[in-house]
């Protein structure tokens, strides 16, 4: 919804950040033009009725992850450094912590009135890391999630995909906090990587998510049927973390 945002702006730039020229970056979005959010919002509003409410459905997944300055974000110059942060001057004023709150919060008071109950959105904006270009904004987010009467629907994602605790993204996910919480380990497989067996990841998040009584995990995955060993392993840890033992434990039983 923002940072792995490259196909709207691309083919509606006026709704694209802009560049510190004013021209248009062709990724992310400029958040202070009210256009910017027709488009999602019809886009939202189709998957809502086509095939959430027909099924009973009332969970989103709204990202909001890795919003950074990247090549490859747009055909026509592969290698140009393109941001999202839009640098039109009313974005500019807010800054990006408010920029990236008051995003999600449009996104997320839409889906709410819409009716889902479960909007799930990323971490990693939200603590501060060495990626992360806007700080440490839980404090500010918790607080605008509180006004805006959310708390109740917003579920926060910790995705990490190390096998190595000490490597982990966090060690907490920050049950002090009061706000909903999921993890989301690795599934092994996606379109670019080579063979992976990351069971380890997958305990490594389930023991946290079972010692802080999070929701559930969430895999991060692009599904493939040879990867049967880590789905399964995902949903020992998931759904009796104390009875499936250890990865050794799983690895023999499966």
């Amino acid at each position: 919804s923002y940072g792995h945002n490259t196909l709207i702006p691309g083919k509606y730039p006026e709704v694209s950040a802009k560049d510190k020229n004013g021209e248009p970056s062709l990724i992310g979005y400029c958040v202070s033009n009210p256009k910017t959010y027709e488009i999602p919002f019809v886009i939202y509003d189709e998957i809502i009725d086509r095939h959430l409410i027909p099924n009973g459905i009332p969970s989103f997944d709204i990202g909001l992850d890795e919003i950074g300055d990247y090549i490859a974000g747009n055909a026509g110059d592969i290698f140009k450094l393109r941001s999202p942060w839009c640098r039109c001057p009313a974005c500019t004023a807010k800054g990006r912590g408010k920029m990236f709150i008051d995003h999600a919060i449009k996104l997320l008071c839409h889906l709410r009135d819409r009716g889902m109950t479960n909007i799930y959105m990323y971490h990693d904006m939200l603590i501060e890391k060495e990626w992360n270009s806007i700080g440490d904004n839980t404090s500010a987010m918790l607080d605008a999630l509180r006004e805006n009467d959310l708390l109740d629907v917003v579920c926060v994602d910790w995705w990490s995909y190390s096998d190595h605790k000490e490597y982990l993204m966090f060690q907490t996910t920050r049950p002090d906090l009061g706000i909903r919480r999921t993890v989301k380990p690795w599934n092994g497989y996606y379109h670019w990587s080579v063979l992976t067996n990351p069971i380890n990841n997958s305990y490594l998040l389930g023991k946290i998510a079972y010692e802080e009584a999070c929701e559930g995990m969430r895999s991060y995955s692009s599904w493939d049927e040879s990867y049967d060993r880590n789905h399964t392993a995902q949903a020992d840890f998931a759904w009796n973390f104390a009875g499936a033992g250890s990865v050794d434990d799983v690895r023999a039983r499966y």
